[in-house]
């Protein structure tokens, strides 16, 4: 979902020319279909749902919970 949203809101110059490829290519994605906003909302979401399921499993999160907001607030 991620990807799908920045390949539509990227900078085109850290994504080298890559933006819009998803949609030259006719491929569906979530933000083509619902949009980017209701995209991101849901992208939250369930980051959300994993940092609960790791919190439940893992003793040492914080790695993880790293990841998890690293991969949200990514821009590449």
């Amino acid at each position: 979902i991620l990807d799908d949203i920045l390949n539509i809101t990227g900078d085109e110059a850290v994504l080298k020319g890559r933006k819009f490829t998803d949609a030259k290519r006719g491929k569906i994605s979530y933000a083509s279909i619902k949009g980017i906003k209701k995209s991101r909302e849901l992208a939250e979401n369930l980051m959300i749902k994993a940092k609960e399921d790791i919190e439940a499993i893992v003793k040492d999160k914080k790695r993880l919970f790293d990841l998890c907001d690293f991969m949200l607030g990514r821009s590449y």
